[in-house]
């Protein structure tokens, strides 16, 4: 993954490498789709050709996991939600930085990296001890208990015209392999 990572080099504009939209990432809300018993999560790939290399497919598909994420905050904020920041937790976001970076640059929002390796039992904790009386209230508890940020990730604003482009490439994209094999 290492050797993967380091081979990686920057999309320019111009340059329409290889672009995923997959059922699996998120974009078609696979939990959503599988309560109404639709079971035929699928995705499109354009871009593949016989000398694509290994960083690009790499690439590719963390594009895709990042691009879904944000068509999930995208979807989140028009139906009045509102996301103040994002946190992350666990694997990904304490391994690999290049996924993270490249979360901040696609959303435009810094992303803070949780210092603990536990975050989700460390939460149950927090509420446990704020439950019990031990803390006046969940935010002191996490005040006591939690530690501090780990890393945060700021979005590169030279990054973000391209990026623009690909992730309206990959709706577009995404809402045609919705069409095809979803839609029938």
């Amino acid at each position: 993954m290492l050797r993967l990572r380091h081979a990686l080099t920057p999309i320019k504009k111009g340059d329409w490498p290889i672009l995923f939209a997959i059922g699996f990432t998120g974009y078609f809300a696979s939990f959503c789709l599988q309560m109404l018993g639709i079971n035929r999560l699928t995705g499109s790939v354009v871009g593949l050709n016989l000398s694509a290399t290994a960083p690009e497919l790499y690439y590719a598909f963390a594009e895709a996991t990042v691009f879904a994420t944000k068509a999930i905050l995208d979807h989140l904020a028009e139906n009045g939600v509102e996301i103040g920041r994002l946190v992350g937790i666990g694997g990904i976001s304490q391994k690999s930085p290049f996924v993270m970076q490249l979360l901040a640059d696609v959303t435009g929002m810094a992303i803070e990296v949780s210092g603990s390796a536990h975050s989700c039992a460390l939460g149950a904790v927090v509420h446990a001890a704020a439950a019990a009386g031990l803390y006046p209230s969940v935010g002191a508890a996490q005040r006591a208990l939690c530690p501090s940020v780990a890393r945060v990730y700021t979005p590169d604003a030279a990054k973000s015209g391209i990026l623009a482009l690909r992730y309206e490439r990959y709706r577009a994209l995404g809402a045609f392999t919705e069409n095809l094999f979803i839609n029938r």
